[in-house]
């Protein structure tokens, strides 16, 4: 089963294609390292048009890009997201999950205040 990171900004189509790529690659190269290098790509697809000249997406990415999608994306196998990492922190996890649920909470509550304020 594969799994899909969507790279998502405010900016949509209108995202500088120079920075999607630099952001994927970075992306890309952060979950390797925490991985031990189980994490790759199965595809890559970005919102901006095809340049003339791919080679050099396919040696980077070493998989499939597609252009003119309609987000920018990381497919990659679900396997990986049980990978066991030298660098989990427990304890961090949870502190984590914990401001999560609280920033959840405090957006669903504005989301709610702004309902009743329209």
């Amino acid at each position: 089963m594969n799994a899909i990171l969507v790279l998502d900004t405010k900016l949509g189509e209108k995202l500088n294609h120079q920075f999607a790529e630099c952001l994927s690659v970075g992306i890309i190269r952060f979950f390797e390292s925490v991985t031990n290098s189980a994490f790759k790509p199965l595809q890559i697809d970005f919102m901006f048009d095809q340049p003339s000249d791919t080679s050099e997406y396919s040696r980077i990415y070493g998989c499939d890009v597609f252009f003119s999608k309609n987000r920018t994306a990381i497919h990659f196998s679900s396997d990986v997201l049980g990978h066991k990492s030298i660098h989990a922190e427990p304890e961090l996890l949870t502190l984590h999950e914990q401001v999560a649920e609280q920033h959840v909470a405090r957006l669903e509550q504005e989301d709610m205040v702004f309902e009743v304020d329209a």
